[in-house]
């Protein structure tokens, strides 16, 4: 079915990328200058996007769990009083007495409540949601009557689905600061002052827990996403027969990490979307995706060139015509089936938003700079790439 405002946009489109490849091509000068412009973007996007670190994504675990420890010398009937006044304060929101439908402008209804009392005193408090995506909002209620016995500590929050987020000390960052920026300000407000005010003999100061897991599941993954792209180079150089063009094609990669910083910080624009190893995984995905649109645009200019005897400049401008239309169905394909995964709320989307989020950002920024870079870079290695056939020939 031909959609006729959808067809002229597209020609107008197409139209304007192919003049645009046409001018970018028509010298060298104007080859580098492009070059020069995408790297320097992609750049210092991103330079100054780059999140912090954070280990592994919260979840939104269908749990409020708490503790509360009462002052020395309470007996059995101080305790029921305790929990009668905890249970007295949430039970306006039981789901079996109120109904599960949520009252407009208060928190969730509770699906389940439980107080569990032991003999040493201390005290346990657990509750889950009927509608599990608004959790955190019963953290206040059920907080502020621990807090209003006398003498009493404790605490109240959501557990996370990976059981983290504890550093060593017994800290535990909110979840909207990320654990590399905890680490940080540990650093330089604790521990530095304290090291400079000097400790005893054999005492030291150590961070562990997660932040030691995170450093060193970090190194990890940087050599990961190198052996990917180190993998990715070397198929590509055994089937061009070449080790140039396939250098050509990973040129694309910054693009797409310029890309997908930039969709990240939007999202985290609406809803914290912190740089977990979950997140950092799409970058590893993106290695083996962005580079397919490089992949058509060098192959068939190449098979020009070879075949038809035409100069690079004409053979890159003729396969970019030519490519735009498959380059465009193979990302509008990918990008709408990842983009639920980033725009539609529910269960579990927490763990993987960002992920979708970088494949989303990096395919979208890649694809575009994609046309305009490869056949500018094309153009300024084609006399090196000929007198390298040369040589051969002789």
């Amino acid at each position: 079915m031909a959609l006729p405002w959808l067809d002229a946009f597209g020609q107008a489109c197409a139209a304007g990328l192919s003049h645009a490849v046409a001018r970018i091509t028509a010298n060298r000068r104007s080859a580098f200058l492009t070059i020069a412009a995408i790297a320097a973007m992609s750049l210092a996007l991103t330079v100054l996007l780059m999140p912090k670190l954070e280990y592994l994504p919260e979840g939104n675990r269908n749990m409020a769990f708490g503790s509360v420890r009462p002052p020395p010398g309470y007996n059995i009937v101080t305790t029921m009083a305790v929990a009668e006044w905890i249970e007295a304060a949430v039970r306006p929101l039981w789901a079996r007495d109120h109904g599960r439908d949520p009252v407009p402008g208060q928190p969730p209804k509770i699906e389940n409540f439980s107080f569990n009392a032991y003999d040493s005193g201390y005290m346990e408090i657990t509750a889950t949601a009927v509608d599990q995506t608004r959790i955190a909002e019963l953290i206040p209620v059920m907080r502020a009557p621990i807090f209003d016995e006398p003498g009493a500590y404790g605490f109240m929050s959501q557990p996370s689905l990976f059981g983290r987020r504890a550093i060593t000390l017994q800290l535990r960052p909110p979840t909207s600061v990320a654990m590399q920026a905890a680490i940080e300000r540990l650093q330089d407000k604790v521990v530095a002052p304290t090291l400079r005010e000097g400790l005893p003999d054999g005492v030291r100061i150590d961070i562990s827990g997660v932040a030691s897991r995170l450093a060193a599941t970090w190194t990890k993954m940087t050599w990961q996403l190198l052996i990917a792209a180190v993998v990715v180079y070397l198929i590509m150089a055994a089937l061009f027969e070449s080790l140039l063009y396939p250098l050509i094609i990973m040129a694309t990669l910054p693009m797409a990490s310029a890309g997908a910083l930039v969709c990240l910080g939007i999202l985290n624009l609406f809803v914290y979307t912190p740089l977990d190893m979950l997140t950092v995984l799409g970058f590893v995905i993106l290695i083996g995706i962005v580079v397919n649109n490089a992949i058509l645009l060098v192959h068939q200019s190449l098979y020009l060139v070879r075949t038809e005897g035409l100069p690079m400049a004409t053979a890159v401008a003729t396969a970019t015509q030519s490519r735009i239309r498959p380059v465009f169905m193979s990302t509008l394909t990918s990008l709408f089936g990842m983009a639920p995964l980033v725009l539609f709320p529910g269960a579990g989307t927490e763990l993987y938003r960002g992920l979708g989020a970088v494949v989303l950002g990096g395919l979208t920024l890649s694809t575009f700079l994609t046309l305009l870079a490869i056949p500018a870079l094309l153009c300024l290695v084609s006399p090196q790439a000929k007198r390298s056939r040369d040589k051969k020939s002789i």
